[in-house]
């Protein structure tokens, strides 16, 4: 997304006069009242969610101060200008009817802005009503915020986690503001199917157990030899991906400090539902105890259990010599401010860090200003008003937590400095930004009955090794699921399979999904495919199961990926003219993203019969406008193609190299003996999976083969 903001979609701003004598906020106020009884079908997941449309809105505008009004179809939230009020926002929950903490809570509104700033997202008090609430007696702000929700984007819903607020029972307030001075609109409930809604999972909370890394010992004042590995799973057994789970040492007593010396640390689970902590160190104390991860909503932690064992001998010759102290568990520089949690995570570029930073002042109350910086340049993260600096004043425990973290957008490690005023030395919170990694396949799943042979219905095996990748996001390219896409095929098939990645999938159809087979037709309209993925298939036509706006575009990292169409005589052609071309052209007008993927089912090129000329077009808009990279599968075996124009010619400047990765587990195709021009890798007889790293400005990728002694290919590129 670029840095700047684009004009709103919404209806246009009330115009008023402002009164600069009342510089003072405009708050926008939603009532959401939640009774259990108001239930919307679950997904296709285990996951039972209920969704709740707000009951009541209203806009407070700072410079009628004594107004309400409850009616408005727009609600905004800004910063202070010369000529606009600050505006912010007010939201009510009263939670009733449940029986058990949910397992997660979504506050959910349809944006009509764009704007990589946001808003965000803090408590408040609760003393007033929809009808009652004006700029004068609108309630005070609390102290802590609970989430940032940025990169917006006009025209789709913004979700923010409130889950750590919502735990029971009971009425919320959470306040939104933001430091653009830039108007951040919202639908309010007066707009039909855009109206502010709850999401609450319902479900029997997650699980989390210990993988590996109990039953270790190690000396005194040595690191343990493994990580300590939890994994979370949902009731059904499905793992969990992208939850904090924290990991936690005792007190006092024998104990362990993770990197920065911290007894405690937050690491977010990957798309296997797994948690690795950071290097754990024994302190000085010898014997043995327990080191819990924990998640939200988990009945129970998960228990590790760890030795201290006698510190090795001294190799000093001098019968006089002290053995060398244990290291530190403070990251103190001077004795006056520690680090006492969010060292030592790691989160992808461009989004948050999962825990925030905390200190403690030694011998501080309430009121002493911390300030964390992060790095000016290289890798670093940004604060939610888009610096690298932030302040936080103590509680009365003298802890203070810092705002959101998001980390930046170059990869690596950096440490972010917290000083107090008034207070000798620093702490420092050692912190990873780390490139975004996809897996792509497609042509995937053989249709139910069918028996797994060596050449044949891998789609387990295939699904087993992209998991033990660890992706940030993963690209079904299509007849995903054999032979018509019929929903209960996605669901007793793909779904144990490939279907464990699904909260990071973003597939694009291919012809079987369709019910195109060679030159047979038995159409489908999709409707198995749309209605197994749902709106994550078809984001620009929610709610749709049949013949769907199925080309959508998404944002991971520094990169604008694309994923679109093949089947041409379905959707109504792919030349100019064409809805998903004239949609196409201006998607990529709108992106000014340095680096651009584009994907979908069909190739325009390859060395078989299994290719798509009804993409010509396609391909040439997107050389024109520079994108980067274009992936497909159809053809079931692994190509890759060197750069190449509009028309096929090479162009190793400007091209668009064309990856083909129909090797999901399906079955077999040959190849010809003469390759297609400008192919320069050709993987026959082989299943598995395209991995790409997407960096800033560039990308690598290792095409990993699920066969025993399978052939590899692996290369990097620059961004155009």
């Amino acid at each position: 997304m670029p840095a700047t903001e684009a004009p709103h979609h919404g209806p246009a701003l009330r115009s008023r006069p402002f009164r600069r004598a009342l510089a003072v906020p405009l708050a926008l106020v939603l009532l959401v009242s939640l009774r259990l009884g108001w239930s919307a079908a679950p997904p296709a997941t285990a996951a039972t969610l209920t969704t709740v449309t707000a009951a009541a809105d209203a806009t407070v505008q700072s410079d009628a101060p004594d107004s309400n009004d409850g009616t408005d179809p727009v609600l905004t939230a800004r910063a202070l200008s010369d000529t606009k009020p600050e505006a912010d926002s007010y939201l009510k929950f009263t939670v009733s009817g449940l029986t058990a903490p949910p397992a997660g809570v979504q506050l959910q509104l349809y944006s009509y802005a764009t704007t990589a700033t946001g808003v965000r997202l803090w408590t408040g008090g609760s003393d007033w009503t929809e009808t009652g609430i004006t700029f004068a007696n609108r309630p005070a702000r609390g102290s802590t915020m609970v989430a940032a929700m940025t990169n917006l984007a006009a025209d789709t819903w913004a979700s923010a986690d409130v889950s750590s607020v919502v735990t029971g029972n009971g009425t919320y307030t959470f306040v939104i503001d933001t430091t653009s001075t830039l108007g951040k609109q919202f639908a309010a409930r007066e707009t039909t199917g855009r109206a502010p809604q709850l999401v609450v999972n319902t479900s029997p909370g997650p699980s989390v157990t210990a993988v590996s890394g109990s039953g270790q010992t190690t000396a005194t004042g040595t690191a343990f030899a493994a990580p300590l590995v939890a994994e979370v799973d949902d009731a059904s057994g499905g793992p969990v991906p992208d939850v904090p789970v924290t990991f936690t040492a005792p007190a006092t007593g024998a104990s362990a400090a993770f990197a920065g010396g911290s007894a405690s640390i937050t690491v977010a689970t990957d798309a296997s539902g797994r948690a690795t902590s950071p290097a754990l160190t024994a302190n000085a104390a010898a014997g043995s105890y327990a080191v819990t991860a924990t998640t939200t909503g988990a009945a129970g932690p998960a228990s590790f259990t760890l030795t201290n064992g006698t510190p090795p001998p001294t190799s000093s010759p001098s019968p006089t010599s002290s053995p060398s102290p244990s290291p530190s568990p403070s990251t103190t520089s001077g004795g006056g401010i520690a680090a006492t949690g969010g060292s030592g995570q790691s989160a992808m570029v461009g989004r948050a860090f999962a825990a925030p930073l905390t200190v403690a002042v030694s011998g501080a109350g309430a009121g002493v200003t911390v300030t964390f910086g992060a790095p000016a340049t290289g890798p670093s993260g940004t604060f939610p008003d888009g610096t690298t600096q932030a302040t936080a004043m103590t509680g009365a425990d003298g802890t203070a937590t810092s705002p959101v973290l998001t980390a930046g957008a170059s990869a690596g490690g950096f440490a972010v400095t917290a000083t107090a005023a008034g207070v000798p030395g620093s702490a420092k919170f050692s912190l990873t930004a780390t490139d975004p990694v996809i897996v792509a396949a497609g042509d995937i799943a053989c249709p139910a009955g069918k028996a797994a042979t060596a050449t044949s219905c891998q789609q387990q095996a295939t699904s087993d090794l992209a998991l033990s990748l660890h992706p940030d996001a993963v690209l079904p390219l299509g007849d995903d699921q054999y032979e018509l896409g019929a929903q209960s095929d996605f669901q007793s098939v793909y779904g144990p399979g490939w279907g464990r990645m699904d909260p990071i999938a973003h597939p694009a159809p291919g012809n079987h999904e369709y019910g195109y087979i060679g030159s047979a037709i038995e159409p489908t309209g999709g409707a198995g495919y749309f209605s197994y993925y749902g709106d994550r298939s078809h984001p620009l036509a929610p709610g749709c199961t049949s013949l769907c706006t199925s080309w959508y575009s998404w944002d991971i990292g520094g990169w604008h990926l694309i994923s679109l169409d093949s089947q041409c005589a379905v959707i109504g052609g792919c030349n100019p003219g064409n809805p998903e071309y004239k949609w196409l052209q201006a998607d990529l007008n709108a992106h000014t993203n340095s680096c651009v993927l584009a994907y979908w089912h069909i190739p325009v090129y390859s060395s078989s019969q299994d290719h798509q000329p009804d993409m010509q077009a396609i391909y040439s808009l997107l050389y024109a406008k520079g994108a980067d990279v274009v992936l497909t599968g159809h053809a079931h075996f692994y190509e890759r193609f060197a750069g190449q124009d509009g028309a096929g010619n090479a162009d190793p400047v400007k091209g668009i190299p064309q990856f083909v990765v129909g090797t999901g587990g399906r079955s077999f195709f040959s190849i010809r003996p003469t390759p297609a021009a400008n192919s320069v890798s050709r993987i026959a007889n082989t299943f598995g999976v395209l991995q790409m790293t997407l960096s800033h400005n560039a990308y690598s990728w290792n095409f990993v083969p699920a066969n025993d002694g399978g052939s590899t290919d692996s290369g990097s590129g620059s961004c155009h």
